[in-house]
């Protein structure tokens, strides 16, 4: 993961994009886990305070070990890419792929390394979605051809309250 960034000067800025009539906010906070000093953040956004869209609770299965999952989340790294993207490039803006290699010797159960592979992967594409059917800055025609065929929930919810149709 590149260097931690300073959450709340990336949430004004990343909001500053957003449709404002959305109301639309995106929130981490970082909750303490067992004695030691890990900490797990959540990221989520919210339309008019009703929670849309939460990392990693749409997306761990409670019988799998979150911290293979939240460990490599690069959401402040996204949205920081997103806000430094030229307006020309913002739909084919992608979230860099985490890939891991498995190792042999490694005292973990391997399915829950590539869950969580996937599982990060998904929520991080889903994140970058969610941002562009927000974004002021695309059009409602494009947002419509662009996402005429997504199976995201809370891009829909978004889109829907843009009057966007698709």
């Amino acid at each position: 993961m590149v260097g931690r960034r300073r959450y709340s000067k990336l949430e004004k800025e990343i909001e500053k994009l957003f449709v404002p009539e959305l109301k639309l906010s995106v929130k981490c906070f970082a909750y303490p886990i067992g004695s030691y000093d890990n900490k797990f953040p959540r990221y989520y956004i919210q339309i008019n305070h009703e929670i849309i869209w939460d990392f990693p609770k749409n997306y761990v299965e409670q019988s799998y070990n979150m911290y293979f999952v939240v460990h490599d989340i690069e959401f402040n790294n996204i949205m920081r890419e997103y806000i430094d993207t030229s307006i020309d490039k913002l739909l084919d803006f992608k979230a860099v792929e985490i890939i891991r290699e498995t190792n042999d010797n490694l005292m973990y159960d391997k399915n829950w390394w590539e869950v969580s592979m996937i599982t990060t992967n998904k929520a991080h594409k889903d994140f970058v979605e969610i941002l562009k059917s927000a974004d002021r800055r695309i059009g409602k025609q494009k947002l419509s051809e662009y996402f005429k065929d997504t199976d995201i929930n809370a891009v829909k919810r978004i889109l829907h309250c843009r009057g966007v149709e698709f």
